[in-house]
């Protein structure tokens, strides 16, 4: 084993066709019952000519309790019927496996047919912590008649900026290790790069988590196995989250400006090979949690401001039977080297 120290004293259009399929259901059942909705309408041939609104905007107040729809207005209309579709938190997963899915039509009583002339409507009641989408159809009137009921307009939402989007990660429903993976990269991107990072890292669920900046993932099932973002810029600090990839094999933070200590947590990465921080400014004592990481061969934690105030190389380190390779060199540690290094 090579060693070296320094000891030193001192979507769109799923969710279009999902709330369609949700929208006439609906519309079915209540045809159904005591004329709650539209009924079912025999027209003969000639008259099955009706108009379609041609846009549809929806403006959500911000608390999200409520939101109001407008559309153009339809030419001779006669009835008018909208709904609202509410979507689930995309990042639940779902038997579908898409991002989002119609969970609740929310029809108040107070918004069944509406009058011809009518180009707005405001839904109240809607939950906060939910996306909707809305639709609309008419009935209108030409000479031949009473037209049948229009196809529906639709205003669905964007697709969510989530990781369950399909987009960050392939089929997610059956990904979960990646997917979680990648909730815990977002979670932590901001403060592992802090305010000086020039160009920002990349990570985004607009685009797969394969292709994220200094990511790379492996393996069946995919998962991300390294990490490696040397002389990037970062200046923030090592989040205890990063624990959580519990895939990973490489960490290499070297040549950066990170500062605060060295999380305890990171001994949890059981699959961690190499594990370099050298050249940033971390300070404090080495967790002897690092003796728990038994795969580890390479640990390089030199160039920084570990130690002071007495603290010098934990003796757990002996434990870790595979390492090659330990560098300490330029820190403040205190004491000799364990003998359990020996």
């Amino acid at each position: 084993m090579f060693m070296s120290a320094k000891i030193r004293s001192p979507l769109l259009p799923r969710i279009a066709w999902f709330a369609v399929a949700a929208a006439l259901a609906l519309a079915g059942a209540l045809a159904a019952g005591a004329g709650a909705g539209p009924a079912a309408y025999a027209a003969p041939a000639a008259q099955q000519q009706p108009q379609q609104p041609t846009a549809i905007a929806v403006t959500r107040t911000p608390d999200g309790l409520s939101a109001t729809i407008t559309w153009t207005p339809v030419p001779n209309a006669r009835q008018q019927w909208l709904f609202a579709v509410a979507i689930l938190d995309p990042d639940e997963p779902n038997p579908n496996g898409l991002g989002y899915r119609p969970d609740t039509v929310i029809y108040p009583n107070r918004t069944d047919y509406l009058p011809g002339d009518a180009a707005t409507h405001t839904f109240t009641g809607l939950n906060p912590g939910r996306a909707y989408a809305y639709g609309i159809t008419t009935r209108t009137t030409n000479a031949a008649g009473e037209t049948a009921w229009s196809d529906w307009l639709l205003h669905s939402p964007t697709r969510p900026l989530t990781c369950y989007n399909g987009i960050a990660v392939p089929d997610p429903a059956n990904n979960p290790g990646l997917l979680s993976d990648c909730r815990t990269l977002l979670s932590l991107r901001d403060s592992l790069q802090g305010a000086n990072a020039s160009p920002r890292l990349d990570w985004s669920p607009t685009h797969a988590v394969a292709d994220w900046e200094g990511i790379t993932v492996q393996g069946t099932p995919p998962r991300v196995a390294r990490l490696f973002m040397n002389n990037r810029n970062l200046s923030g600090i090592l989040p205890p989250a990063l624990s959580q990839l519990d895939a990973l094999q490489t960490l290499s933070l070297t040549d950066n400006a990170l500062a605060g200590t060295i999380p305890p947590e990171l001994g949890r990465l059981a699959n961690l090979i190499f594990l370099n921080l050298e050249k940033n400014d971390l300070e404090g004592a080495i967790p002897p949690e690092l003796g728990n990481l038994s795969r580890l061969q390479n640990l390089i934690l030199s160039n920084n401001h570990l130690g002071g105030d007495g603290m010098g190389i934990p003796p757990e380190l002996g434990r870790l039977a595979n390492l090659e390779s330990l560098q300490l060199d330029d820190n403040e540690l205190h004491g000799d080297i364990p003998p359990e290094l020996g």
